[in-house]
């Protein structure tokens, strides 16, 4: 898990930071959790159809009739020197994908000006986390010079780990993983784990009649068939 403490260090010490690899592993749930301090977080996961005004901001109705401005998370983020999490971020279609740039711009050199005319600058703490399923070389060159500090995370964050039985934890933990940088396994994720334990007590099935059920790769069923037996799950072997 060292992967995750160099992670974590880096969430401590900068103020731009790409978080990238396969899905299910934690990126999301470190991005809004770790390395915090007293800060908020403000979280928003970008599409081809996000509009940028849901990350500005947008004039409102008022009762009396009246507009109102309401700042979005982007800017809540700026103003209140909070951390900013950018999920999936190079998804941002084209009315986002400006807006993104300007939010991940150097702290010195950052400014947005919105349609009140009001130019908004970063308070201090403000900080960018980036994340996505994609290799930091395959995002825009825009993107990646404004992420110099970009890491690729294979490994299951151990306190997600941590949420499952013990003996089932090296299976998970080998089968959520990346076995290599230009193809990882995408059909199995915590979020499938999650569901197996969920039905576990709920359906009269063994498990691995439940993981036929779940999981496409025939392997698991036979390592839980081995947990079953009492028997060790094979260990790991590197790729």
């Amino acid at each position: 898990m060292e992967d995750w403490k160099i992670a974590e260090a880096l969430l401590s010490n900068t103020n731009r930071v790409l978080l990238t690899g396969p899905p299910g592993v934690g990126k999301t749930y470190t991005a809004q959790r770790y390395m915090l301090g007293s800060r908020k977080c403000y979280s928003i996961t970008c599409t081809p159809d996000t509009p940028a005004s849901e990350i500005r901001g947008n004039y409102f109705p008022t009762e009396d009739g009246n507009l109102r401005w309401q700042d979005g998370v982007g800017i809540k983020a700026m103003r209140e020197g909070a951390r900013l999490v950018l999920n999936e971020i190079s998804q941002a279609g084209p009315d986002l994908y400006p807006l993104v740039l300007a939010l991940t711009d150097c702290t010195d050199s950052a400014h947005i000006t919105l349609p009140t005319g009001e130019t908004v600058t970063p308070n201090y703490g403000y900080q960018v986390v980036g994340t996505d399923n994609a290799l930091h070389t395959d995002l825009s060159a825009a993107l990646q010079s404004r992420f110099a500090t970009a890491m690729w995370v294979d490994s299951v964050h151990p306190d997600a780990l941590a949420l499952f039985p013990e003996p089932f934890r090296k299976l998970i933990a080998r089968t959520c993983r990346e076995t290599d940088n230009d193809s990882y396994k995408k059909d199995v994720t915590l979020r499938h784990w999650l569901e197996f334990f969920k039905l576990r007590p709920l359906l009269s099935l063994s498990d691995v009649e439940l993981a036929q059920l779940l999981f496409t790769d025939g392997e698991i069923g036979s390592s839980l068939h081995l947990l079953e037996a009492n028997q060790a799950v094979p260990e790991v072997t590197s790729p």
